[in-house]
C-alpha cells in the first residue's frame, strides 16, 4: 500500500498521520493531492492545532523517486507546483501545526516539516535535502525556507552537501525546538498543543501571522502591522479576559 494519510479529532485537537504498511512514508502526487484536501477539511473542523506525525520507521522519508524516474521537465514542474501549493496551504493556515518528527525527515519530508509553524523531534532522526545526490535539487520550498530557519550557511552546507543533520544539530541550529525519546514524542508534541490551546484563539491567530511574514516585509511595516493587530486583540475581549483573569488570579476563559 502506497502512503496514505488518516486523520483524528480530538476537540480542538487533530493528528494528521502518514501511513504505509512497508512502514517508510514518501509523497507522490498522489499524497500531495491527498494532503492538500485533508488538510482543508482540517480547517473546516474545530481544530486550532494540527500534530503532523508519521507512522512506521520515518516522519516521512522523501519524495517517490520511482514516480519521478519518468519525469520530464515539465511534469517535474508541476510536481514541485502541487507540493509547493500543499506546503503553503500549511504554512498560511489559521490552524496551528506541529510536526513530530522521528526517523527520517528527508526532501520532501525535511520541506514539509520546515512548512510547519513547530517542529518537535527525537533521538536518532535525520533531517536533510539529499536532492543533490540525485542531480535534483529541493523543489517543495527547501531552498527559500531553510535558510530562514537555519541562516544562510548552514542551510547551503546542507543543500550543496546533502548532508543530514542528526538530532544534536538540528536542535541547535533551531530546526527543531525540543528533542527526547521517540517513545514519548507524541505525549510530548500533545502537551505543546495543549499549551497553545490554553490561550486566546484570535491572539494565536494574529501571532502566527506576523511572525510568519517577519522575513518577508519591511520591518517598519512589520511594526505598523504588530501595532495595529496589538490594538486589535482589545477589540476581541480576549484581552479583557486575559487580563482580568491574571488581576484576578484564575485561570481565563477564552
Amino acid at each position: 500500500m502506497p502512503t496514505s494519510i488518516r486523520v483524528e479529532h480530538s476537540g480542538l485537537l487533530a493528528h494528521l498521520v502518514f501511513t504505509s504498511d512497508k512502514g517508510v512514508n514518501v509523497l507522490s502526487s498522489a499524497l500531495l493531492s491527498a494532503l492538500k484536501s485533508t488538510w482543508k477539511s482540517v480547517e473546516e473542523s474545530e481544530a486550532r492545532v494540527c500534530i503532523l506525525r508519521g507512522e512506521g520507521k520515518a516522519f516521512l522519508a522523501g519524495a517517490d523517486i520511482k514516480e519521478m524516474r519518468a519525469f520530464d521537465a515539465e511534469r517535474a514542474r508541476e510536481f514541485a507546483a502541487l507540493g509547493q501549493d500543499a506546503f503553503d496551504g500549511i504554512e498560511r493556515s489559521g490552524v496551528i501545526s506541529i510536526a513530530a518528527i522521528h526517523g527520517a525527515c528527508l526532501g520532501g519530508g525535511c520541506e514539509l516539516a520546515l512548512a510547519c509553524d513547530i517542529r518537535v523531534g527525537s533521538t536518532g532522526m535525520s533531517l536533510g535535502q539529499p536532492e543533490v545526490n540525485l542531480g535534483l535539487i529541493p523543489g517543495f520550498g527547501g531552498t527559500q525556507r531553510l535558510p530562514r530557519v537555519v541562516g544562510t550557511g548552514v542551510a547551503l552546507r546542507m543543500i550543496l552537501s546533502g548532508q543530514p543533520l542528526n538530532t544534536d544539530e538540528a536542535l541547535r541550529y533551531g530546526l527543531i525546538t525540543d528533542t527526547g525519546s521517540a517513545d514519548d514524542l507524541i505525549t510530548r508534541a500533545e502537551a505543546l498543543a495543549r499549551t497553545i490551546l490554553s490561550r486566546g484563539p484570535e491572539a494565536l491567530r494574529l501571532a502566527k501571522k506576523l511572525t510568519r511574514t517577519a522575513m518577508s516585509v519591511d520591518q517598519v511595516a512589520g511594526l505598523k502591522a504588530e501595532r495595529y493587530a496589538f490594538g486589535s486583540t482589545f477589540g476581541t475581549g480576549e484581552a479583557k479576559e486575559g487580563i482580568g483573569a491574571f488581576i484576578e488570579k484564575r485561570a481565563p476563559t477564552f
